[in-house]
């Protein structure tokens, strides 16, 4: 009930934010060829999530319209709900249908408040502060989407690729953290690590396809003049190595602080363990065990590559929407899988 009176006020309160206004103010006079134009020259080679943040805000250059960012925001909302049900789901397997109709809603309740901390405004980065959303969330989600494709085998190679350059040309963090998890993929492809084998085996060319686009949006990211501008005119990089630790430290504490206070990733993993239920089989306890390895592997990973990437620059309340889109649904998993083996410590003894 919370999540449903938060969203529909959020929807039906939908207001321009200062990033908006500015983009406004530049279509208002330019194209949106321009504005990317701009972009390459002036903030970097991520066209995409600047591209697609200006188109969402061209019916309302000359009007105030912001029923197509409410829509977006539906949208957006929807998208995340089903990626927290695909992990879920992969992880779970059959064993999601025990969760039943209402608890489903509840996973759809926490996907929706999921991103709501005690120190940031996590509604607003993900749902409101869409230029935020599309640099942030939006890389993650999609390459769990682009993880779960390869579990099941798929074939489509333009959806991979697709997929591979959106995730890649996002933002600096996110993509370096993709690219390493792709990385790792390909080094221990013959490898029983935390389904490794698996996926490379089960879509080999659906991997090369998404592996490849990912590259290749990072590289037009790297290589636009805007990228090294905004690096040394906006914070500038660390000047020496005491500063590279102060700023290292300062964007580790920041971080940890914001996932360790966020009371969704408490609660997420509270309501893991009240509508949990025993596993009594060892291979799906195992099997569980290591998918949810492979999901905190998948966070720390992106937790790194965001605390790296911050040194270099900046650390804002706004970037961890991508470390929500893991920690939630791993803290859930996590609460699931504790009362299944609280359950059978206590009949074995």
């Amino acid at each position: 009930i919370v999540a449903t009176l938060l969203l529909l006020s959020q929807v039906f309160n939908t207001r321009f934010l200062q990033d908006d206004y500015i983009v406004l103010g530049f279509l208002t006079d330019s194209t949106w060829i321009g504005w990317l134009n701009a972009v390459w020259q002036g903030q970097g080679g991520n066209l995409w999530p600047y591209g697609f943040h200006a188109l969402l805000l061209t019916s309302s250059v000359h009007t105030v319209n912001t029923s197509l960012v409410a829509i977006w925001t539906l949208f957006v909302i929807a998208v995340v709900t089903l990626c927290n049900l695909t992990i879920f789901k992969w992880v779970l397997g059959e064993d999601i249908k025990m969760l039943g109709k209402l608890k489903i809603m509840t996973i759809f309740s926490i996907s929706y408040l999921g991103f709501e901390g005690l120190f940031t405004p996590g509604l607003i980065s993900a749902y409101s502060y869409h230029l935020a959303s599309f640099s942030h969330l939006w890389p993650i989600t999609l390459l769990i989407f682009a993880l779960y494709q390869m579990s099941i085998a798929s074939r489509n190679i333009f959806l991979a690729f697709v997929l591979g350059i959106f995730i890649g040309n996002s933002n600096i963090a996110e993509s370096t953290a993709a690219i390493i998890c792709f990385a790792i993929m390909f080094i221990l492809r013959k490898k029983d690590f935390f389904f490794t084998k698996e996926f490379y085996a089960k879509s080999k060319n659906f991997y090369y396809a998404v592996f490849s686009g990912t590259i290749i949006g990072f590289t037009i990211i790297i290589i636009s003049p805007g990228f090294w501008n905004r690096a040394e005119n906006s914070v500038g990089l660390p000047s020496s190595a005491s500063e590279f630790i102060r700023r290292f430290f300062r964007s580790f504490s920041s971080f940890s602080a914001d996932l360790l206070t966020h009371p969704m990733f408490w609660l997420s993993f509270l309501v893991g363990v009240l509508i949990s239920k025993p596993i009594k089989s060892f291979n799906d306890r195992a099997n569980l065990i290591n998918k949810i390895k492979l999901l905190l592997s998948l966070g720390l990973i992106l937790f790194g590559s965001l605390t790296i990437g911050s040194t270099f620059a900046y650390v804002s309340w706004h970037q961890s929407s991508g470390l929500y889109q893991i920690f939630i649904p791993f803290s859930f998993l996590l609460g699931f899988y504790s009362k299944s083996l609280f359950n059978r410590n206590f009949s074995e003894s």
